[in-house]
């Protein structure tokens, strides 16, 4: 009997588990959905901020940074893009396809000696500005440049031990060459140190067009090739350098990287002009007058025919002074003159002046009762950039037009 009492409660208690695991649940609808999509963060945190210090360290040929930096911002023109802005601009996909294959081959030692011996068999050659043929089969080691062009770039793709000096007052730059670095290469390329530059044997010279014909014939006479560079005054021309050397040195695929990082990289800066105008019209404000000026004596305006002329081209929706150039008629000079009453006329909002000596040219324009009254002056706009960056024909010119930018943001 009590058995039978157990069995009955053992049957009755699976039944009720059974029927409890097998009940249909019912859930309370939440007082707030689920979000379908995470709030991401705004716009500006979601660019990535053109850092002027990573600028430069991939300009002195970070390989590895120049391929980050390129993917970076191939993703920030599309987030700008799906965001409505436009004209936002991107390097050709292939380029970019390109940079970070680049990229993968310079990681392979084997591959890069591959290539460089495959380029040698194809008796390939590279002329240069004055049609001169310099011979790819050769493997040159040591290098005297002459330019500051050729030196900037071989500092940034060649060991300072390949290379047999530097220009005169190239040392004295030491934002964009630092002593650490320009002192492991202790000659300076002049007449002074002719006979010790002879001695380091050069295997090429990369001269200028305008090189004095002593020192011609006495590099010809010693046997050293030479590589004349002249008409370099725009980025393209600085590319097709940086190719041409990058080949010479036997770092074809370096130079290749960092032509497709300066097209980025101008790309990138072009876009931070584009988000800036936006916040200008958003913010309801009138879009900034920008001047620019150099500043030695007397104050004068680049023209189209320097870099930072060009530069300045990509700014036109807010730069005044090509416009002024054109007008006075100066446009076919270096610089156009501009002196203290066409300065108060065109009254900027943003003054920009590229000088070596900053204090002079602020001690300069607060202390004159007329510029001191410049919308700029009185707004706090007046920025001064360092002149030796701005009119630095190198691939520093990315550098430049960084510091062009940077200085219409507006500064809290």
């Amino acid at each position: 009997m009590r058995s039978m009492k157990i069995y009955s409660f053992l049957v009755l208690f699976i039944g009720i588990w059974w029927l409890l695991a097998f009940k249909k649940t019912t859930f309370t609808e939440p007082s707030t959905p689920y979000p379908t999509k995470i709030n991401c963060p705004t716009l500006d945190a979601a660019i990535t901020l053109i850092n002027r210090d990573l600028l430069y360290q991939a300009l002195t040929g970070d390989t590895e940074l120049m391929a980050r930096l390129i993917s970076d911002w191939d993703i920030d023109a599309q987030i700008l893009n799906s965001n409505g802005f436009e004209g936002i601009k991107r390097i050709p996909h292939s380029d970019f396809l390109r940079s970070q294959s680049l990229l993968r081959a310079l990681q392979n030692d084997d591959y890069v000696k591959n290539v460089l011996h495959s380029l040698k068999n194809k008796n390939q050659w590279v002329l240069d500005d004055a049609g001169n043929a310099i011979n790819l089969q050769s493997n040159y080691q040591k290098y005297l440049p002459q330019t500051y062009l050729a030196a900037s770039l071989l500092l940034s793709l060649v060991a300072p031990s390949q290379i047999a000096g530097l220009p005169r007052h190239m040392r004295e730059q030491t934002d964009l060459y630092p002593l650490a670095l320009t002192r492991q290469i202790p000659l300076d390329v002049d007449r002074y140190n002719a006979e010790k530059l002879y001695l380091e044997n050069p295997d090429v010279a990369f001269v200028a067009h305008f090189s004095h014909p002593a020192t011609i014939q006495a590099l010809i006479n010693q046997g050293v090739l030479l590589y004349t560079m002249k008409n370099i005054h725009t980025i393209p021309d600085i590319c097709q350098e940086l190719i041409h050397l990058g080949h010479i040195v036997n770092k074809p695929l370096q130079a290749e990287l960092m032509t497709i990082f300066i097209n980025a990289a101008v790309c990138a800066l072009d876009n931070q002009q584009t988000v800036l105008i936006r916040h200008f019209q958003q913010a309801e404000e009138l879009l900034p007058k920008v001047l620019v000026v150099n500043f030695h004596q007397t104050f004068s305006v680049p023209t189209k025919k320097t870099l930072t002329g060009q530069l300045l081209s990509r700014m036109s929706v807010l730069d005044i002074s090509i416009k002024y150039t054109e007008e006075s008629g100066q446009s076919n000079s270096w610089a156009a003159s501009i002196d203290k009453e066409k300065l108060v006329r065109l009254n900027p909002d943003v003054l920009i002046i590229t000088t070596t000596n900053p204090k002079a040219a602020s001690a300069g324009i607060h202390n004159d009762p007329v510029l001191s009254d410049l919308s700029a002056v009185r707004h706090n706009r007046l920025v001064f950039l360092d002149e030796s960056v701005q009119h630095s024909i190198s691939q520093y010119v990315v550098l430049a037009y960084h510091d062009l930018i940077q200085a219409l943001i507006p500064q809290p």
